[in-house]
C-alpha cells in the first residue's frame, strides 16, 4: 500500500477538526528511502469528525516536526556530499533520486512550518494518507 505526505488545513465544527481538508501542497509519494526515514517516533493520531463519526488520520507529528527537520537537513547535506564523490552511473542516479526524495520532503516541513507559524490554530497538519 503505497503512502503519500501533503500539508493539510482542516477546519473546526462545533470545537472538533472537520475531516474535510484543504491541501496546502501537493502530495508527495512516500518512497522506501522516505519511509526508512519517518520513524514511528516522528508519527501521530488525530480525529477528525464527519457529521457524529470520528475518522483516524495520521500526520508527523507536531512536537517533532522540527527534529525531523533537522535530521532531513543533516542527510540532504550528505547526499549532496555523497554525489559529489560518486563514481558509476547506478550510484549517482540513486543518489540524485534520494535527492529528489529528501528535497520534496523538506520542501513539506517548510510549507507546513510557514503555515502553521501564520495561524495559532492546530489545524495545519503534514498529514500521513
Amino acid at each position: 500500500m503505497s503512502m503519500n505526505l501533503s500539508v493539510a488545513k482542516f477546519e473546526t465544527r462545533e470545537g472538533k477538526l472537520n475531516s474535510d481538508y484543504s491541501n496546502l501542497s501537493k502530495e508527495v509519494i512516500v518512497t522506501d528511502f522516505l519511509d526508512s526515514l519517518i520513524s514511528e517516533k516522528f508519527v501521530s493520531s488525530f480525529q477528525a469528525f464527519e457529521d457524529d463519526e470520528g475518522l483516524e488520520y495520521r500526520e508527523i507529528s507536531t512536537t517533532h516536526i522540527i527534529e525531523l527537520s533537522e535530521k532531513v537537513d543533516h542527510i540532504e547535506d550528505k547526499l549532496l556530499s555523497d554525489l559529489e564523490n560518486a563514481s558509476g552511473k547506478s550510484k549517482r542516479e540513486e543518489l540524485i533520486s534520494n535527492i529528489r526524495d529528501i528535497t520534496l520532503l523538506n520542501m513539506l516541513i517548510k510549507i507546513f512550518l510557514i503555515n502553521d507559524g501564520m495561524t495559532d490554530s492546530r489545524n495545519i497538519k503534514l498529514l500521513i494518507s
